[in-house]
């Protein structure tokens, strides 16, 4: 069978109209969101005087080194936390880059997602709830702020509670929490970790 030139063109705006108003393939789609999800949770470069969050502990990056492993190369971050106290003064950790996505390890809170942070520990629609100390000595693995700070909530109504008999332990984990968002909101607010302590106890108190 012939074509005329007309019938070709008629042909091809025909083909162009239809794939105009197709719609979207789904699979298409969710294709493209993992994509974007998986771009957003690439490993986050660090380099030399950045800080890091390991089990919500303030870290800075002192060195990166080039080093050779099975895989070829890699680079070693070392790091040292930031908030020197007494017994960790001297302590050094280090880690190859190429192991970052098999931690927790985190970049900090930008000072917007702090604000968000602070506002949970006065959130009124966490209810009483008596937390485990395994479940709250769990948090601080999870390296999760948005946790901490719920935990860190529900563990000042039990505490604050007079039904409810507040352990020991679970006020060594209160104080633990406490301390060590306390490290990156002073981190974030450029303020002493006492103050950043006080920021969050008033918090709790609203």
């Amino acid at each position: 069978m012939t074509f005329t030139k007309k019938q070709i063109q008629d042909s091809t705006k025909q083909k162009n109209a239809n794939a105009i108003h197709k719609k979207p393939n789904p699979r298409q789609q969710q294709k493209q969101k993992t994509q974007m999800t998986s771009t957003k949770n690439k490993t986050p470069t660090f380099k030399k005087g950045d800080f890091l969050i390991d089990f919500g502990q303030v870290f800075k990056i002192t060195q990166v080194k080039n080093i050779k492993n099975d895989s070829g190369s890699d680079k070693l971050l070392v790091f040292t936390p930031y908030f020197k106290k007494n017994n960790d003064s001297d302590i050094t950790s280090s880690l190859p880059l190429s192991n970052l996505d098999k931690t927790t390890i985190r970049s900090p809170l930008s000072k917007k997602e702090a604000n968000t942070i602070l506002k949970i520990l006065s959130d009124k629609k966490i209810k009483l709830e008596v937390v485990d100390v395994l479940t709250a000595k769990g948090v601080l693995n999870q390296n999760d702020p948005t946790i901490v700070a719920q935990t860190i909530r529900k563990l000042f109504l039990e505490k604050n509670s007079k039904d409810k008999k507040f352990t020991s332990s679970k006020k060594y984990i209160y104080q633990m929490l406490i301390t060590r968002l306390a490290e990156e909101i002073a981190l974030i607010y450029k303020i002493s970790l006492e103050k950043a302590q006080t920021k969050i106890e008033n918090k709790l108190k609203k």
